[in-house]
């Protein structure tokens, strides 16, 4: 609970990016109780502290939150955060209210081997449902086959390639995204911009808008306007997403509270042995490492070894991840040369002093502390740990997309048609000043007969108008707004 403070979270690092920072989901659009993040704020604010409830300068975040109480505190809500997506609440209106007791209820009860274990596959059991639905759903259930489409695409299949990522919406990854975004020639900004408007998720992905920025004419600003509408979003791929990620917490918690017994039970043989098959519970490559001390307290180096190959093989790790487990590898290598030797850690060389000073200057996780816990026993090493103050006189903006191209706007136009002559589609840009409301566009033929009438959504955007079912010849689109003329244009389809 925080109270009556100047600063209640912040999330601060040498570093910003995708990279680094807190998990994306902080609680869970899930139907229990303890699903939401469960703090309470201060709410206090001020001019030159804006974000004195939440501070973010990592990677962005979904803040699940209870249902405010309406009588005022506890404040469950974060009122004063940094900008979305750098924060973002999103009240969770499938949890009970919130209470102290049962939103946030203490982790040290006591439970036994049976319980725990299972809670462990409950836990297990509820993930596997959410996980196997994002399976199914993300990229139409084959994200290889879909970026293989994008890759090989050429200019003539352009709504071809557009039908198949809606089809996949709202559930395209980040990954099929930023491949379409480099797709320039088969996907240009009108397509694009369309199909991210359909997968919230990825319009705030940095590596994604950095593509589009990368793009030889990037997204215009009525374009960009138009994904960035979805900044305070939640979509649906990340609603699952977040109960996933939830259930797997919470499976690791018991996993975490399972070895703790193990540690203090004195009627178990090989302790190692037991703790390892627990991490087993728990598919990431920290518990990979953590299975690899088992094996190395066990004296058992080439089972050390055979776990670190097998993070290599079971993971698609990062540029990222892959240098910090060559660090691991190397950390590793130190302590097996040193048992193969039946050496104590005081026993380090300077050569393997060296690699360490290395390992802890090149890394800011938890083997930086490994290292430089080792450098301490052995060469008197003088630490002080560091800690990073919110700056609270810098304002740091959320926006990724900054070379927008501000394109050629007609003089008193609301729309523009492009391109024209069209032949399978043709795009409507669109900048109202006069707001939306009762906006619509109807399309004539050049004999007055309707084809098609829709609304148009939002101040600016694009609005893509398929035309492979049309036959060629001359249209005309005409906007109205509460039934009065605005604009009219014509466009050639072939």
């Amino acid at each position: 609970d925080f109270q009556n403070d100047y600063q209640d979270i912040s999330v601060t690092a040498y570093n910003t990016g995708d990279l680094y920072g807190i998990m994306h989901n902080q609680g869970a659009d899930a139907n229990i109780v303890t699903a939401p993040a469960g703090n309470t704020f201060s709410h206090i604010g001020s001019a030159n502290n804006l974000y004195s409830d939440f501070s973010n300068s990592c990677a962005n975040i979904n803040y699940w939150h209870h249902y405010p109480n309406l009588a005022g505190a506890p404040y469950v809500v974060p009122t004063f955060h940094s900008p979305v997506p750098e924060v973002l609440p999103k009240m969770n209106n499938n949890a009970p209210p919130y209470s102290k007791s049962t939103a946030c209820p203490s982790s040290l009860g006591e439970k036994s081997y049976t319980e725990t274990r299972t809670a462990i596959a409950e836990n297990e059991s509820t993930k596997t449902v959410y996980s196997d639905s994002l399976n199914d759903l993300t990229d139409d259930g084959n994200t290889t086959a879909t970026n293989l489409d994008i890759l090989t695409s050429m200019p003539p299949e352009t709504m071809q390639l557009r039908d198949e990522l809606l089809n996949a919406s709202p559930y395209l990854s980040d990954t099929v995204m930023v491949n379409a975004a480099e797709k320039e020639e088969v996907l240009p900004n009108s397509i694009v911009t369309g199909i991210l408007a359909k997968n919230p998720q990825s319009a705030k992905a940095d590596n994604v808008l950095n593509k589009l920025n990368e793009r030889t004419t990037p997204p215009s600003d009525n374009q960009m306007a138009q994904i960035h509408a979805n900044d305070t979003v939640v979509g649906h791929k990340a609603c699952l997403e977040s109960k996933r990620d939830f259930y797997a917490g919470k499976k690791a918690d018991e996993v975490y509270r399972l070895i703790r017994m193990y540690s203090t039970d004195t009627t178990i043989g090989n302790i190692y042995d037991s703790i390892e098959t627990a991490l087993t519970n728990i598919n990431t490559p920290d518990a990979y490492y953590q299975q690899a001390f088992c094996r190395f307290n066990k004296g058992d180096s080439s089972g050390v070894m055979a776990v670190l190959n097998n993070v290599t093989s079971n993971f698609d790790l990062s540029d990222a991840q892959n240098n910090y487990h060559n660090y691991f590898e190397n950390y590793f290598n130190i302590l097996l040369s040193l048992q193969s030797q039946q050496k104590s850690f005081a026993e380090i060389d300077s050569a393997q002093k060296a690699v360490l000073d290395n390992v802890m200057n090149n890394n800011g996780q938890l083997l930086h502390a490994y290292a430089r816990n080792l450098l301490i026993y052995t060469n008197g090493l003088l630490y002080h740990e560091p800690y990073i103050e919110v700056d609270t006189n810098t304002l740091k903006t959320a926006t990724a997309h900054n070379n927008i191209v501000y394109t050629y706007w007609p003089q008193n136009a609301t729309f523009k048609l492009y391109p024209n002559p069209a032949r399978e589609y043709i795009s409507l840009e669109y900048n109202m000043d006069i707001g939306t409301a009762g906006a619509v566009i109807e399309i004539v033929d050049i004999q007055g007969k309707h084809i098609e009438t829709f609304r148009l959504h939002g101040t600016r955007g694009v609005k893509v108008v398929d035309l492979r079912a049309w036959i060629t010849g001359t249209y005309i689109i005409r906007l109205t707004v509460n039934g009065k003329p605005i604009q009219s244009d014509k466009f050639v389809k072939y």
